[in-house]
């Protein structure tokens, strides 16, 4: 890790933004911090790659059409429409199927690899400050602890008020 000077202050903002809302281990920021974190404890792609979805799951998923609602939910948060949004959506369909594939004891079409599982937590990272972003500003609720309401919120933001789907 690279602790230089430049990087402890940056922690020590990035800290001092969000400690408040990651400190009261609020569902679904909690459960997607834990995950993420305990990605870094595994020994195999597989299951770093399983906490690292589950991480996203919490935050964007629900508990029917859990793939297609993840990969859309992220595509539309994060990229704007065209192209880069298309191919979000679909790394990150591609991505569940393999979790999918790994928890139900089947065999990838293609092996995991560092490169692959690397990207994925990019972009669960990335998903993570988004949510911590969009809490701070009070865009999702925090005191509404149901999923049900977290996620009409997030649907909310994402179709009708903000996001890259503007861009």
């Amino acid at each position: 890790y690279d602790l230089s000077d430049n990087k402890l202050v940056e922690f020590k903002q990035f800290f001092d933004q969000y400690y408040d809302i990651i400190k009261n281990k609020r569902q679904p920021i909690y459960m997607a911090v834990d995950r993420f974190s305990s990605s870094y404890e595994k020994r195999t792609l597989a299951d770093r790659l399983v906490d690292l979805m589950i991480a996203m799951e919490a935050l964007l998923g629900s508990h029917t059409e859990v793939s297609y609602k993840i990969s859309l939910r992220f595509a539309c948060l994060l990229y704007p429409r065209g192209e880069a949004r298309e191919k979000a959506f679909k790394a990150v369909k591609d991505v569940y199927d393999k979790r999918s594939a790994i928890l139900h004891g089947e065999s990838l079409k293609k092996p995991l690899n560092e490169v692959d599982v690397a990207n994925f937590e990019a972009s669960v990272r990335m998903l993570i400050l988004e949510f911590l972003k969009l809490c701070n500003r009070g865009t999702l609720p925090l005191d509404k602890p149901e999923r049900k309401d977290w996620e009409k919120s997030l649907d909310k933001f994402i179709f009708f008020e903000g996001s890259k789907s503007n861009g």
